[in-house]
């Protein structure tokens, strides 16, 4: 018998392949273990999902998926590095994971725009780790 927690993570997978528009996963249990069978589509019905996405997307905005994601990532990018330059001026003493927290970026995340701004702004931390401070060289 499954447990209502169960149950509450079974739907999230339904409606995760709902949301993607794919078929619906395949659940079932056997001597007390849950398996999901998820089946994938054929090459053709991707390929057709793809293109159709693709063309979508090519409609509205006026240039195909691939370069509105990969353009959109770029911005994103240089919104968050503009951000936690301006959060190293105005509090110098933040720690990685202080940004971490602000920003909801994972502390890797924080780590590869820190490593941008140290290559094209000449970001240094003085000090340890602990009672440091950053500074801007360039």
């Amino acid at each position: 018998m499954w447990s209502s927690r169960k149950r509450r993570g079974i739907g999230l997978i339904v409606h995760a392949c709902e949301k993607a528009h794919l078929a619906p996963p395949r659940i079932y249990e056997d001597r007390g273990f849950v398996y999901t069978v998820f089946t994938r589509p054929t090459k053709q019905e991707w390929n057709a999902k793809v293109q159709g996405d693709n063309q979508a997307a090519t409609d509205s905005e006026g240039t195909g998926l691939k370069t509105s994601l990969k353009t959109g990532l770029k911005e994103s990018s240089d919104t968050v590095t503009q951000t936690l330059r301006q959060m190293i001026k105005d509090n110098p003493t933040m720690t990685i994971s202080m940004m971490s927290e602000a920003t909801n970026l994972s502390r890797n995340g924080v780590k590869y725009h820190l490593r941008f701004l140290r290559d094209k702004f000449g970001l240094t931390r003085v000090g340890g780790r602990k009672s440091g401070h950053w500074e801007f060289r360039k």
